[in-house]
């Protein structure tokens, strides 16, 4: 699992660069967003480390309407997922250790 990118990481390197970098990161997202097609993530619940994870869909030029169609329907067939449990505080002994 890899977190974002530093900020500053894409400074000056290009669009070529910064798409082929960024693409690595988070799959097909840009490429959609590149070629003006619509595209919807759609939460799918949590993986075993209990982080939340998503479909993506991507449509046809000017599919808008049947891509978000889908995606709703699809959301209101999922099933009420339970939130992560919350973060616990850190002991204060490790804080001030």
């Amino acid at each position: 699992m890899q977190g974002p990118h530093p900020i500053g990481r894409f400074h000056d390197r290009g669009a070529i660069v910064t798409g082929y970098l960024d693409t690595s990161a988070v799959a097909f997202q840009p490429l959609w967003n590149l070629v003006g097609r619509p595209a919807a993530m759609v939460p799918w619940g949590l993986d075993g480390d209990g982080l939340p994870t998503a479909v993506q869909f991507g449509g046809r030029p000017g599919a808008e309407r049947l891509l978000l169609s889908l995606v709703s329907q699809l959301e209101s067939l999922a099933q009420p997922k339970s939130p992560p449990p919350p973060a616990t505080e850190p002991r204060r002994e490790a804080i001030a250790g």
